[in-house]
């Protein structure tokens, strides 16, 4: 018994850190962009830089989030959705859709070039 309780909590303390970095990340995305430190997507250096950020959430999604996305892939070979399964969609599509508006954005309508890379994280 007492084996469970520490796996238990072992499996808690490594959830409240990937919480802990994907919020740390999110935070830091939502004030700078809030504040208008983060500048847009028009001049090819913003892209380059967006582009990193993008790279980084990608990373920080898989690290912080992996067990969401592997439960949303087993409910969906099975025909069903949970949680997980909405979780996985919403962020999903944030970060494909700011990665499409870093990509095309000359393309793009200039009231589109939205970046929500801190709602992914």
């Amino acid at each position: 018994m007492l084996e469970k309780e520490q796996q238990d909590s072992l499996l808690y303390k490594q959830l409240i850190r990937k919480s802990i970095v994907a919020a740390l990340v999110g935070i830091s995305l939502f004030k700078s962009r809030m504040l208008g430190v983060l500048s847009g997507v028009v001049s090819c250096s913003e892209r380059v830089f967006w582009f990193v950020i993008g790279v980084i959430t990608f990373m920080i999604m898989l690290y912080s989030a992996r067990d969401l996305y592997a439960g949303a892939w087993k409910s969906l070979k099975k025909s069903s959705t949970n949680m997980d399964t909405l979780i996985a969609i919403g962020t999903g599509a944030a970060w494909l859709f700011s990665m499409m508006v870093i990509i095309f954005s000359g393309w793009l309508p200039k009231e589109s070039l939205h970046i929500y890379f801190e709602a992914t994280v």
